[in-house]
């Protein structure tokens, strides 16, 4: 079974070429576009790997961080 890298930000220019290049590496890629799917995501799949926009539209970076620890 291929890790999972959950992929978070608002440019779909850069969700491209994340979402590609670990598909490509053979990585299973998800995306989720607001922080409210982020959270259901990595509750329901638990990625091996988060890569987050730190600027992510209407919610504080350190906030959203603080969120996925819990």
């Amino acid at each position: 079974m291929p890790k999972t890298i959950l992929i978070a930000a608002s440019d779909p220019n850069i969700i491209y070429l994340l979402q590609r290049y670990a598909e490509t590496s053979g990585f299973q890629a998800m995306v989720a576009g607001q922080i409210s799917e982020l959270q259901r995501l990595a509750r329901k799949v638990h990625p091996d790997l988060i890569v987050l926009e730190i600027e992510l539209p209407s919610t504080p970076a350190k906030l959203v961080l603080r969120r996925l620890k819990a």
